[in-house]
């Protein structure tokens, strides 16, 4: 009977940072080195690599200012109507956090209200 050793499942940053290494690997470099020179052919496999390109537009509607302070985060579709909202909280030198307990639709429907997200 074989070896049955207990295997060790990755967290998502860990997949995630083995996806990078795969993908940034020194073959990527080369090719996005020839790119920059103006090899096409390098340019047309690069684009050949990706799943898919879209546009997603966030606006930020500032809630409270200094430290600590807050806003929505507000993804809106092409007309500017609001697909999607959460609350984000930062104190000094913290990054932006999502609350981890938020009612999507109330936060949306306050991102709707206060802003005008057009061009």
């Amino acid at each position: 009977m074989g070896s049955t050793a207990p295997t060790k499942e990755l967290s998502t940053l860990e997949q995630a940072q083995e996806f990078y290494d795969a993908v940034f690997d020194e073959d990527m470099q080369q090719l996005l080195d020839k790119a920059d020179d103006g090899n096409d052919e390098a340019r047309e496999t690069l684009e050949g690599m990706t799943y898919g390109v879209w546009k997603q537009v966030t606006y930020y509607v500032t809630l409270a200012g200094g430290g600590p302070a807050a806003r929505l985060a507000v993804e809106v579709d092409d007309y500017g109507e609001v697909e999607n909202a959460w609350l984000e909280y930062a104190d000094w030198f913290a990054p932006w956090t999502s609350a981890p307990r938020q009612d999507p639709e109330l936060v949306k429907r306050l991102a709707t209200v206060v802003g005008y997200y057009g061009e």
